[in-house]
């Protein structure tokens, strides 16, 4: 008798669940989806969010990165034009 582990739970879950970007390549044409990759990289933060985790940042240098932001985006945004 063939019992399944997740009787009365639902579906099953995949066990191989794709994290990431994903892009499918048509008609043999790698550089329009090359191209389409990098579009998706650049718009999901993947890069940006593994050079932040590439060292460790110390919290108090954290908030302090975060402040300075915050400053500059407040001084852009009120700007008095000459």
């Amino acid at each position: 008798m063939n019992k399944s582990r997740y009787r009365g739970k639902g579906k099953p879950r995949p066990k191989n669940k794709d994290v990431g970007v994903r892009v499918h390549v048509y008609n043999n044409d790698v550089t329009s989806a090359l191209r389409r990759l990098k579009k998706r990289v650049e718009k999901s933060q993947i890069l940006e969010e593994v050079r932040a985790r590439q060292f460790y940042e110390k919290p108090s240098a954290k908030r302090r990165r975060l402040r300075k932001a915050q400053k500059a985006k407040f001084r852009t945004k009120f700007k008095t034009g000459k």
